[in-house]
């Protein structure tokens, strides 16, 4: 359990405890809700301005090792607000290491997710023109036929 104030991942055998004593402190969702947001934006603007000024540097392939970094550093960076507040435990040195191996990589398959869409979407929506046009000419009476 990483979370120290998350009611809901109180195991199951503690429920009884927790249904007995309703004066149990329950986090209020406010603090939750600014917390995920806060996290959310960590996050979101670190793969944003990694992959930035990654492609500064080399293009593509740097937006996306830039975007990976950037991510994986606003995630620590929610982390470690999180500890502060409490929210969290600190993990072990090697499993936060660990964690962060997983963060840069998930960092460079949305990064490459976004680059590949960025690249494709274009191509898809001239595609789709040439298709639509015709029809929505003979639909209309109006347009190429």
């Amino acid at each position: 359990m990483d979370k120290i104030n998350d009611w809901e991942e109180v195991p199951i055998d503690d429920w009884q405890e927790v249904a007995a004593n309703p004066s149990t402190e329950q986090p209020s969702s406010l603090k939750t809700n600014i917390f995920n947001i806060a996290r959310t934006t960590l996050e979101g603007a670190g793969m944003l301005g990694g992959g930035a000024f990654g492609a500064t540097a080399a293009n593509v392939p740097g937006a996306i090792a830039g975007g990976a970094l950037g991510y994986a550093g606003g995630k620590k960076a929610a982390d470690i607000i999180e500890e502060l507040f409490g929210i969290k435990k600190p993990a072990p040195l090697g499993e936060q290491m660990v964690q962060t191996g997983k963060d840069v990589a998930m960092g460079g398959l949305l990064s490459a997710t976004g680059e590949a869409g960025g690249l494709l979407i274009p191509k898809i929506i001239q595609a789709s023109g040439s298709i639509i046009k015709p029809m929505w000419g003979r639909l209309t009476g109006k347009g190429k036929e």
